[in-house]
């Protein structure tokens, strides 16, 4: 119960927003110490076994990083010297941090458990192996 109301009031912090907080469940995507997954406004929060990271990163940062971006898929920009390179960089350095919350003296295997199912789910096709690929993974929420 203690865990709970910690876990939730660091959401609720780092969120700065509603109090409803979406967890995506780990079926691989992810490292394996990560058991769920929720996204926050500036960055992500990582439930493990004994413990959780909130990971943040610079406001003005993903900013600069959103308008570059923008910048170079909305106008055609020509490339220099027929080189496939952009006429602009497109290196963006993102400020972040991560803060680790480990529980001492807890069990080393507790049972997670998502407190409700939300309508929906997710597909993760990262990089290029299909075998690492997950379809249908279903979210659940925290109150």
């Amino acid at each position: 119960m203690v865990i709970a109301l910690c876990i939730t009031g660091i959401v609720k912090l780092a969120a700065q927003g509603p109090s409803i907080f979406e967890f995506t469940e780990n079926r691989g995507q992810w490292d394996k110490q990560v058991k769920f997954k929720g996204d926050l406004p500036t960055g992500n929060f990582y439930l493990n076994n004994n413990g959780f990271t909130v990971v943040q990163h610079n406001v003005t940062d993903l900013q600069q990083a959103r308008d570059h971006h923008e910048m170079l898929t909305t106008k055609n920009i020509q490339p220099k010297n027929n080189t496939r390179q952009p006429a602009i960089p497109s290196s963006h350095t993102i400020r972040s941090h991560a803060y680790k919350v480990q529980f001492v003296g807890s069990a080393a295997n507790p049972e997670v458990v998502p407190d409700k199912v939300v309508p929906g789910f997710s597909n993760y096709l990262i990089g290029n192996d299909p075998s690492k690929w997950r379809y249908s993974v279903q979210r659940q929420m925290s109150m």
